[in-house]
Order: C-alpha cells, then structure tokens, then sequence
C-alpha cells in the first residue's frame, strides 16, 4: 500500500466529515427558528430541494455587510501568504524537533523581508494525544504521531511600520475533528448574542489561542495596522480573533486588516453581520478550484452559515483535491496578482 502523507490523510478526513455533513441535511430539520431558515422543499427530492442557488443569494442579500474601508493591498498579501507558509512549516518544526522554540528566522522559507520584524509570541499549546494513536501505532500510519509534547499554531511579528498574527491550518487530528464538528452555539458579547458560530472552530481558538493573544496584545502598537491572516483553518482563526481583539481591546478595531485564504464559513447571518461592523476591512482570497471555502454548507440542517470579508478569487486547477487547497496554489496565484474582486459563484442563465 502507498504512503499517504499527513495533509492526505487529513484532507481526505475534512472532506470525508464534510460528506458525513451534506448527507445528513437530508434528514434536516424542518423547525423554522429564524428568518434565515429553509424552506420545506415539499414531494421532491430533498438533497435537490434543500437549498437552491436562488435561495443561497437571497440568504447573501438579506444582510447587509459593511464593505472595507480600505483597498485591498495586493503587496501585502503577497507577504501575507508567504507567513501563512512559516505558520505551517514553524509546526513541521515543532514536531520534527522538539528542541525547537518556535523561532520562525531559522525556518526554510524564512525571506529577508522580515528581518525589520520582531517575533514576539509562537503560539504553543499542549499537544492532545487522540484515542486513535494507538490504532495508529500498529499500521503504516505510526509515522504521521508525533513525537513532540508542544504543537505550535502561529505566530506574531511587530515592526514600525504595523503588525502581523498568523496561524496555521489543520495539522492534529483534534483540528480535523473541530473541523466536521459545524454545530453552532451563540457568540455572545459583554454577555449580548451576536449570532451563532462553529462550535468547533471557536473551542480551537478559546483553548489554545485567545488567551495567548490577549497577554501580549499590549505589546502592539495599537496606532499602527494590525494584519492578521492564516490559511484553511487558520482563515477561520482570522476572524475569531479579530472580533475578539476588537471587542476586548476597541483600540486596535479601526487597525485591525484580515487576510484570509481559502476560509470555511465561520458564523450564521448574525454574526456575519456583526463581524463585519466591527472589522470592516477583512478580505476573503479563494481559489475557484479549491473545495474547503464551500464548508460548512450555507444550509446545514436547521443551521445557516455565511461568508465574511470582501471576496477576491481566482483559478489555480492543478488537477486535484488536494493540490488545488495548498498554500502553494494560492500563492503562485497571488504572486502572478490574478486575484480578482469578484465572487467565486457566478449565476448561471438559461436553465
């Protein structure tokens, strides 16, 4: 049998739970909680009648999301993406070399650019040995365990000129699991709901992230821009924090610039809406060819989900699944500035 790598078989598991998802909105729940929810779709087949592409854009036009303030900058995504790429090789590291202390300047894909930057924080957390480690120890797979007591998920960089958070995407199986984990539970705010949020991405960020984030957060210049960016999971981490640092620090809200690529869906309608209020200058890149931006489903059950942050897309199609979801992909094409201000989804006519 073939090898597989550690992001095939994670891939293959986001996307396999993802299935599980779309499958069971079959059996969805026909209760009608807010002005958001489905409409019964009658004698016909469910799968087809559960959500159209009419209803998916009135879903989209029903609120009303701040639009940026500020141009998308393409040099800066530029940089951006390439620190996404540190993110995930500062974990690589980790698990390759548990004397590693999270420095990204010795990684291989460190550049010059950042050498005017300061690291001051590698976000490090306890790693959570899965009850399939084990199973795993016994077949070809004993390989992908690691052998580490700490994983990293990111980082952050401060310079004169503005600062950068970055994190990671899935790596753990835990990521894997909060990834299919797509119940929503409320976001609240000085304890006011605003919306509803995956309940696995937000669990990721509140036990391993925030409260790392909120200790050094007074060591940013909050007068300067504040850019945070990550890839896949990580994009889903962008906005979590950002709506975080903007509720508990307000001075750096007008600061902060969200940069994130290939992003699930976060929040339902409310929360988009909410989000948006607060960080108006967010930017979502997607690659067309790329699947993960789809997840979770706009409808999923008696859940509804919706993108935030300004869309800018285009076509990297390297011929397969897990190819077209690389950071590679995406920063080929950002590289090359092909990127687009244009949503991903065009409506077809004459059908």
């Amino acid at each position: 049998m073939a090898k597989l790598s550690r992001r095939q078989i994670l891939l293959a598991g986001f996307f396999a739970g993802a299935g599980v998802s779309i499958a069971s909105s079959h059996w969805r729940d026909q209760r009608k909680d807010s002005e958001f929810d489905q409409e019964e779709g009658g004698a016909d087949i469910a799968y087809e009648t559960g959500i159209s592409a009419e209803k998916i854009r009135q879903i989209e036009q029903s609120v009303a999301l701040q639009q940026p303030l500020i141009p998308y900058n393409r040099q800066i995504s530029k940089l951006l993406v390439r620190c996404c790429r540190l993110a995930t090789e500062q974990y690589l590291q980790g698990v390759a070399d548990p004397e590693y202390d999270g420095a990204i300047a010795s990684l291989v894909s460190y550049f010059p650019q950042l050498n005017n930057y300061q690291q001051i924080i590698a976000f490090k957390a306890i790693r959570e040995r899965s009850w399939l480690e084990p199973l795993m120890n016994q077949t070809f797979l004993r390989d992908l365990i690691p052998q580490t007591e700490f994983i990293y998920h990111g980082f952050i960089l401060k310079s004169a000129r503005h600062n950068i958070i970055v994190f990671r995407g899935t790596q753990e199986p835990r990521e894997w699991i909060a990834n299919i984990n797509a119940q929503q539970i409320e976001y609240l705010s000085d304890n006011k709901q605003a919306g509803k949020i995956h309940q696995g991405f937000y669990s990721l960020y509140v036990n391993n992230l925030a409260q790392q984030i909120r200790q050094v957060i007074d060591q940013l210049d909050p007068n300067i821009p504040c850019y945070i960016t990550g890839h896949s999971l990580g994009g889903t981490m962008t906005v979590i924090a950002a709506v975080d640092l903007a509720v508990h620090f307000p001075a750096f809200a007008e600061q902060l610039l969200v940069y994130s690529y290939a992003s699930p869906r976060v929040g339902d309608p409310y929360f988009a809406r909410f989000y948006s209020d607060l960080v108006p200058n967010s930017y979502r890149i997607v690659n067309q060819a790329d699947s993960t931006w789809l997840l979770p489903p706009t409808q999923l059950r008696n859940a509804v989900y919706l993108h935030v942050g300004q869309t800018w897309s285009f076509i990297n199609q390297t011929g397969d699944l897990n190819p077209n979801h690389q950071l590679a992909a995406y920063q080929a094409a950002i590289d090359q500035e092909v990127e687009i201000h244009k949503s991903p989804i065009t409506p077809m006519s004459g059908f």
